[in-house]
């Protein structure tokens, strides 16, 4: 039974063993996530309201695999756990996705702009991310903080996005 734990714990936590990847493997997650969201979104048809609650699922499913990984690992936010960077992004492409309605622009344009933005909050992590990452427990602040890294990428995305919309 243990066993069994230990595969899940690690094949979630690593977003489907995305996070064993190098080098950057929070990239290399996002890059995944971002392709999984654009098939279901393009291909599947998924509704962005029914991918928002999956981006909600992986990240109740996040906390206690994230918890896991990190006591298996004895390593606090190991590089190889990327499903916060997984329902992160989700979020934010969710929103981004909106912007289709008022720009025009291509979907995968959007979406891979958005990425490059999240990445770079989520690797620069400005004021409160880190504070979040440090003060919540375990699994939680692993998760957190790439949330806000998502919320931070997505308000400036959607604002610069939607201004030049405007001209």
């Amino acid at each position: 039974m243990l066993k069994i734990k230990i595969f899940i714990s690690k094949l979630l936590a690593s977003f489907f063993y995305t996070g064993y990847m190098r080098p950057a493997p929070g990239t290399w997650g996002t890059v995944a996530a971002a392709a999984v969201f654009y098939f279901l979104y393009e291909h599947i048809r998924v509704p962005l309201t029914d991918l928002m609650i999956i981006g909600g699922a992986l990240f109740v499913i996040g906390v206690p695999a994230s918890t896991m990984y990190e006591k298996l690992s004895n390593e606090k936010d190991s590089g190889t756990i990327v499903i916060d960077e997984a329902a992160a992004v989700w979020f934010g492409l969710s929103a981004v996705l909106f912007l289709k309605l008022v720009t025009g622009y291509n979907d995968w344009f959007l979406i891979i702009t958005y990425v490059v933005c999240f990445r770079l909050f989520d690797i620069w992590k400005p004021w409160p991310i880190k504070l979040f990452e440090n003060t919540l427990s375990s699994g939680l602040g692993v998760m957190f903080d790439d949330i806000i890294a998502a919320g931070y990428a997505a308000v400036l995305y959607v604002g610069v996005f939607w201004g030049l919309a405007q001209f």
